[in-house]
Formats: structure tokens, C-alpha cells, sequence
């Protein structure tokens, strides 16, 4: 486990001093094979900022993460925040580790795979029982593994982060709530629902729900409600 630690750790200060970059590559055989790989990393301000202002109203924060549980709890001490969200607060895949301690690659039994359906798994039957069959207050996502995670809030906050996905991915659906039920809640759900924009290539979060990939260029990603334009707010 002190192994695996250490190339998280060594991983993580690499690829943030690496440029976001998706290098693509040929194979020069007889059967030609493309193959590509995401580089960089960026750790956004402003996730940290909610989940101190969660705790400071004594709410209980939780990472739920389609990584590895061990990467995401070793990446949140790494960037300071076990003192935000414990370790026993992540729940991320688990793997089974053989008599001598080592890793196995074979998933621990009867526990969810935390991806799409597996993360709101990890809410109904664990964090709800917990919380005396509370549902959450607050969620916050931005893909389509997130989508099931951030259905189970009830009277409170659905913040999704704008990656700029398109109009095919359910993620995008919670963007298009966002701009359905600006400056009121959803009906239903009692849920206020949230846009918020980013600029990818700095890493934070930025006071509009548009985002830009380049610095240059900010976008919704959202075709209806006149293009989410009342969560444009800079004057792009």
C-alpha cells in the first residue's frame, strides 16, 4: 500500500506540471492501431472552497470517486483536505490485497462498483443509513458517472460542473435544468440546480455557467433555453 502511495503521489505532481494534452499515436505494423492518452491535471479551487463551507455549517462531506478509493483519499491528503473529508469519508473501488498485504486486482465482494449507478448505491444503502434515511442536500458532478449520484439530492443544492458536454450525454441534461429552473426550484425535487462554468486550462472555477477550453472561447454547451444565457453573466 506504501508503494501504491508513492507513484499516486509521484503521478499527481507530474501531470500538474504537465500541459492538458491528449497525444495520439499510430502503431507503424501491418495492422495500423490508433491509440491515445490524457495528460495534465488541474485541481479546481473552487470544490474545496464548498466543501469548507459545507463543514463550517456542520455538514458531513463525502467523496465518492470512480477512481481507485485508495488514489482518491491518497490525492485528498495530498492536496489538504483530510482535515475536510476524513479518509472513512471516501468511498472510491475497492480491490482485495492478498495475505502478504499485496494488491490483487480483484474487486472486494459485495460492495459497488462507484461508477454511474454504484455512486448513488453508496448513497441509498450506506451514507442514507448513516443519516437516519436523510438524502443529501448538496451533490456535485461533472460526467456521465455522475448522473444517478446527483438524482438522489432532495430540497437542496445539484451543482454540475460544466465540462461542456453535449446534448447525447445525461450529464448535459442536468446542465439544461440548471438553465430550466434558473432563480427557482425544481418542483419535484425541491432541488435548486446549479451551473458552474470553467476555465480548463487554469484550473478554477469561474463566475459564469459558461466554460472555455482555451481561454479564449466560452461556451454552455446547452442548445434550449436560449443557450443558457442567463448564466453567462461575463461579458464574453
Amino acid at each position: 500500500e506504501d508503494e501504491i502511495k508513492s507513484f499516486i503521489r509521484a503521478s499527481i505532481r507530474w501531470n500538474l506540471a504537465e500541459s492538458l494534452e491528449a497525444p495520439t499515436y499510430t502503431s507503424t505494423g501491418d495492422f495500423e492501431v490508433e491509440g491515445s492518452y490524457t495528460k495534465g491535471l488541474r485541481a479546481f479551487n473552487g470544490q474545496e472552497s464548498t466543501m469548507r463551507a459545507l463543514r463550517a455549517a456542520g455538514v458531513d462531506v463525502y467523496i465518492i470517486s470512480a477512481s481507485p478509493e485508495l488514489f482518491a483519499a491518497e490525492a485528498g491528503n495530498l492536496f489538504g483536505l483530510g482535515y475536510l473529508v476524513p479518509n472513512d469519508n471516501v468511498y472510491g473501488v475497492r480491490f482485495k490485497t492478498d495475505d502478504a498485504g499485496l494488491f490483487t486486482a480483484e474487486l472486494e465482494d459485495d460492495y459497488p462498483i462507484t461508477w454511474g449507478p454504484g455512486k448513488a448505491t453508496i448513497v441509498t444503502s450506506i451514507l442514507e443509513q448513516i443519516h437516519k434515511g436523510a438524502a443529501p442536500v448538496y451533490s456535485s458532478g461533472d460526467s456521465d458517472g455522475d448522473c444517478e449520484m446527483l438524482d438522489t439530492v432532495r430540497n437542496g443544492v445539484v451543482d454540475t460542473n460544466n465540462r461542456l458536454k453535449g446534448n447525447s450525454t445525461c450529464i448535459n441534461g442536468f446542465y439544461q435544468k440548471a438553465c430550466e429552473y434558473f432563480g427557482t426550484t425544481e418542483p419535484i425535487t425541491n432541488n435548486a440546480y446549479l451551473l458552474q462554468g470553467q476555465d480548463q486550462v487554469i484550473g478554477a472555477w469561474i463566475t459564469s455557467g459558461f466554460s472555455t477550453e482555451d481561454g479564449v472561447t466560452y461556451e454552455s454547451a446547452v442548445t434550449s433555453n436560449d443557450g443558457c444565457s442567463k448564466y453567462q453573466f461575463l461579458d464574453l
